[in-house]
C-alpha cells in the first residue's frame, strides 16, 4: 500500500481551522483502503488561537495528526523544512489551512504522483480545465496576474506557480530546502525542479475559499512584500537556462497539464 504524508502549514488561521481539520479527518478516513497516511500540521509561530485549535483536535482524535510548533516565523520554506524532516513517507502532499482546494484533491494528486513518478505534481486552477471561484476580487486578480507573469518566465510549461497545494518526492524536497529560495518559494521551487531536469506535472483543479474564511485586511506593507516576492522569483526564473523550460525533443504532452520528460 502506498504511503503519503499530508503536510498542513498554518499561521494565524484559528477562526476556520477546526472546520478544515474536520474535513481532512473525514477525507483521510475515506483513503484508508487505498493509502497509508499521516497528517503533519506545522504552526508557523501563530499569534492567535491556531495552536489551541490544533491541540484540542489532536486530543479528540489522537491518531489523526502530528503537531509541530515553530518558535518563530520561518515562512513556507521553514515550515516545509520542519515537515520534511519529520515525514515518514517518500511522498509529501502539501495543502493549505483554508483548504482552498477541496480535500479530494489529495487523492487526485497522490494518484498522479504514483502513476507518473513525477518529482512534483501541482494542483492548478490556471491549467486548462482548472477554475477559480468564491475568492475575493483583490486576491483573485493579484493571484491571476502573478501566475500569468511567472508562467511566462517558464515559457508556460507550468500555469500555476504560486500555489502551495502540490506533491513532492520527499528526497527532492529535502534537497531543495538545503538552498535558500529566491522570492516566492513555490514559484522558485518549480523553476529549480525544471532546471534540474525533474518532471513537473499539473492537474486541473478548482480553487475556492470556504465561506468561513474572511481575508485579513492587507496593509500596503503586506502588499508590497507579496509583490516584491513575486518579482524576485520572476527575476530568478529569468536567470535559469532557457533550455530548462523547453520540452525535450520527442517528448509528448498527451494531456493538458503535463510537463517535463514523459
Amino acid at each position: 500500500m502506498n504511503w503519503i504524508t499530508i503536510v498542513l502549514p498554518v499561521r494565524n488561521e484559528g477562526p476556520w481551522l477546526r472546520g478544515s481539520l474536520e474535513r481532512l479527518h473525514a477525507h483521510l478516513a475515506e483513503l484508508k483502503g487505498a493509502y497509508r497516511t499521516e497528517l503533519i500540521v506545522v504552526d508557523d509561530a501563530s499569534q492567535d488561537s491556531t495552536a489551541a485549535v490544533v491541540e484540542t483536535f489532536r486530543r479528540q482524535h489522537p491518531a489523526t495528526l502530528r503537531f509541530l510548533r515553530l518558535s518563530r516565523p520561518q515562512g513556507p520554506a521553514g515550515t516545509l523544512r520542519a515537515a520534511a524532516k519529520a515525514a515518514r513517507s517518500e511522498t509529501i502532499i502539501v495543502i493549505d489551512g483554508k483548504l482552498s482546494y477541496p480535500p479530494e484533491t489529495i487523492e487526485r494528486l497522490a494518484r498522479e504522483a504514483f502513476r507518473s513518478g513525477a518529482a512534483c505534481v501541482v494542483a492548478s486552477a490556471y491549467a486548462p480545465g482548472g477554475h477559480v471561484s468564491r475568492m475575493p476580487l483583490f486576491p483573485r486578480v493579484g493571484d491571476a496576474l502573478a501566475n500569468a507573469l511567472l508562467s511566462r518566465c517558464v515559457r508556460r510549461r507550468v500555469a500555476t506557480l504560486t500555489g502551495s497545494v502540490r506533491t513532492y518526492e520527499a528526497k527532492v524536497l529535502r534537497e531543495l530546502l538545503e538552498r535558500g529560495p529566491q522570492g516566492d518559494f513555490n514559484a522558485w521551487a518549480i523553476g529549480e525542479l525544471l532546471a534540474a531536469g525533474h518532471v513537473v506535472r499539473e492537474i486541473p483543479a478548482q480553487m475556492s475559499w470556504p465561506r468561513a474564511v474572511r481575508p485579513a485586511r492587507a496593509t500596503m506593507r503586506d502588499l508590497w512584500r507579496e509583490l516584491r516576492s513575486v518579482l524576485k522569483a520572476a527575476a530568478h526564473l529569468r536567470t535559469l537556462p532557457p533550455s530548462s523550460f523547453v520540452s525535450p525533443v520527442g517528448a509528448t504532452t498527451a494531456t493538458a497539464g503535463t510537463y517535463g520528460p514523459i
